[in-house]
């Protein structure tokens, strides 16, 4: 879905965070991703600790799944003021008609018209804006897709601004052997 959307707003990017653990499935998504026209505007992390302040970066969040519970996740992006989009299942239903949120059908043409919502004009102007305000979303975007195209993973991330208004500050908590954050350093 997210690559249909692309081909008209080729300057989004579409952030997918979870996993419990990296398997042949997540390596097969990684591969299918590279396959795809838009899969540099694709970063996967397989797992953080706290992934507030990536979502926060974000212009909205999407629960595109077949089937779920009542995700938290729905209720976090909510409180960070993003626009929320479901696919219409049992699990977060309730919630997203009490809390203004968008259902869309489960399926990968709902999952389109749910993403469509975020790179609309209002969408694309909030995310000029910040970045004007610096909330360094170019940035974080580069650090975290460096990160997945080497299978590395990211256990928490924070950006802060510092006195250069050119320059902001990261903080990225990883773990691995010698070598993996010796690479690591490197990329960064």
């Amino acid at each position: 879905a997210f690559n249909k959307v692309w081909l008209d707003n080729n300057d989004t990017y579409f952030v997918i965070i979870g996993g419990i653990q990296r398997d042949e499935i997540y390596d097969q998504l990684c591969e299918y991703v590279e396959t795809l026209p838009c899969g540099k505007n694709v970063i996967l992390i397989l797992s953080m600790t706290n992934p507030l302040p990536i979502v926060k970066a974000c212009d909205g969040f999407i629960l595109a799944s077949h089937y779920e519970g009542f995700g938290l996740v729905l209720v976090e992006a909510d409180i960070l003021g993003l626009p929320v989009v479901s696919t219409d299942i049992t699990g977060p239903r309730t919630f997203m008609q009490k809390n203004n949120g968008t259902l869309v059908e489960n399926t990968a043409e709902g999952v389109e018209k749910g993403l469509i919502k975020f790179v609309g004009d209002d969408c694309k102007n909030a995310f000029y804006a910040a970045v004007e305000a610096r909330q360094v979303r170019p940035g974080l975007c580069k650090t975290a897709g460096l990160f997945w195209r080497r299978c590395f993973n990211i256990d928490s991330i924070t950006v802060g601004e510092t006195d250069d208004k050119e320059v902001s500050s990261m903080v990225i908590v990883s773990s691995g052997d010698e070598r993996t954050l010796e690479q690591i350093e490197k990329q960064l």
